[in-house]
């Protein structure tokens, strides 16, 4: 039998969450606003506004566990019409990891600003397509949500809000603000450290849930989960 401690799991993630915010606004700030000199490799080793470092990883990793979970309660499930839904929702963090360890969507929006040249909260285009596919998707799974149980609808739900909070919602903010005003003070970087953290903190709840999921998905092959 194969025991996993989602309390005890969620607790270090968010440990690591806490730790990662702590650092980058200490840098931030001392860069900012004081004279101590920070190594450049320092700085964008920890800053939550570069790719390849340790919070980008946090983040593939975590959307990459989830995908994993995901499919493990499509592999486990016994109600056939669930299979769909755990196929696409497991698909679709697959996607999200891969995007975020290598950056697709700077790629799509690059292609979407030969077209239209974004301003204001749309100065960050690849939002446009994004909102698209959040719609498409609410069709595409909104019965399997309503078919599922409701605790663990609940933490997927919320785990859900909270990314798209930090994803597309934050991700517009930044935008009006870069658009309007730069990004030159310390104000863009805040709002990067808002963003990056709620779609960390909405992959750590979406991952403990799709754990959670598997207690009632795994019964009979004896997979345990605490």
């Amino acid at each position: 039998m194969i025991s996993i401690n989602a309390k005890k799991i969620a607790h270090c993630f968010y440990w690591i969450l806490a730790c990662l915010l702590a650092i980058n606004l200490l840098i931030l700030f001392l860069k900012h606003y004081s004279n101590f000199g920070i190594p450049v490799s320092i700085y964008n080793l920890f800053n939550f506004d570069r790719e390849a470092n340790i919070p980008s990883l946090f983040s593939v990793l975590l959307l990459l566990f989830s995908g994993f979970a995901f499919l493990l309660n499509r592999y486990f499930e016994q109600n056939e019409k669930l299979f769909k839904g755990w196929t696409i929702i497991s698909a679709l963090f697959f996607y999200l990891s891969l995007d975020e360890g290598s950056q697709i969507h700077e790629s799509i929006m690059d292609i979407i600003r030969m077209f239209y040249n974004g301003s204001g909260a749309f100065y960050f285009v690849w939002v446009i397509p994004a909102i698209a596919l959040v719609a498409i998707l609410f069709f595409l799974l909104y019965k399997f949500f309503v078919l599922l149980p409701k605790p663990f609808k609940k933490q997927l739900l919320s785990g859900i809000f909270f990314y798209l909070l930090g994803a597309i919602i934050m991700e517009m903010v930044g935008g009006f603000y870069v658009s309007k005003f730069g990004d030159a003070s310390i104000t863009y970087p805040l709002l990067i450290v808002i963003e990056e953290s709620l779609e960390i903190f909405g992959s750590i709840i979406i991952f403990i849930a799709a754990i959670n999921s598997l207690r009632d998905n795994s019964k009979e092959i004896n997979v345990k989960v605490i």
